[in-house]
């Protein structure tokens, strides 16, 4: 259901807040991941960049693919230099 609200800005607001429920590891929370990565704004990418952080704190491997793929789809400058600081 996230995922398909993902093209409707109104839901943005929704979706971050779901993704940032940090101890949540929910299908809601990572459908909330996948949601962002629709959203070529900058409120979403600030939430992916703040997951990103937790890419260094234990975090299952799902997860962490989840959020490098919500990068790679909003395709932003800010989006592609926060996966350059990846690697």
């Amino acid at each position: 259901v996230l995922v398909a609200a993902s093209q409707k800005k109104e839901f943005l607001k929704i979706a971050v807040a779901l993704a940032g429920e940090l101890n949540d590891l929910s299908d809601r929370r990572r459908a909330a991941i996948q949601a962002l990565g629709s959203f070529p704004d900058t409120e979403a990418t600030q939430m992916l960049a703040l997951l990103v952080q937790q890419l260094k704190a234990p975090l299952p491997d799902p997860w962490k693919a989840e959020v490098i793929a919500a990068l790679g789809r909003q395709g932003t400058p800010a989006a592609r230099s926060i996966l350059g600081n990846l690697v």
